[in-house]
């Protein structure tokens, strides 16, 4: 590509090659070299923390608590659990999803209106006598 630039010749690409061209530039690619590109960028591995069971700050939060109430009759875990057994959303027992099933499988009316009107399709024969009717009618009213 470069030597046909610099000599003026036209260099034409398609996809297929353009593809090959990057698989092949990936594939010099060296891991220490994407390992310096994410350093320089800012990312640096870290060490995993162990997963803890008690944090200080659920601690502190159970310090608050009963600072702030001090003659609360709960206790923190009642409180996270208070709503628990609160419905979010509809529940439908299988009774409500059958008969919801069964209202789609009946014809609406309008369904109804939708049969009547597909079944006064007029054949081709009958759209075709009509669209020559209308074009002799505005031959002869021009």
């Amino acid at each position: 590509m470069l030597l046909c630039a610099d000599s003026g010749k036209s260099y034409s690409i398609d996809l297929l090659a353009a593809i090959h061209i990057l698989a092949r530039a990936w594939e010099q690619v060296k891991a220490t070299i994407i390992h310096r590109c994410f350093h320089h960028a800012g990312f640096q591995v870290q060490e995993a923390v162990p997963h803890e069971e008690k944090s200080p700050a659920d601690a502190d939060i159970e310090a608050v608590l009963s600072e702030v109430v001090p003659s609360a009759p709960f206790t923190l875990q009642d409180y996270e659990s208070i709503d628990e057994n609160v419905r979010t959303c509809h529940e439908e027992t299988v009774e409500e999803m059958i008969a919801e099933v069964q209202n789609e499988d009946q014809p609406s009316s309008s369904d109804c209106d939708d049969n009547i009107a597909s079944a006064l399709v007029p054949p081709d024969r009958s759209a075709k006598e009509a669209v020559e009717l209308l074009k002799h009618y505005f031959e002869h009213e021009a």
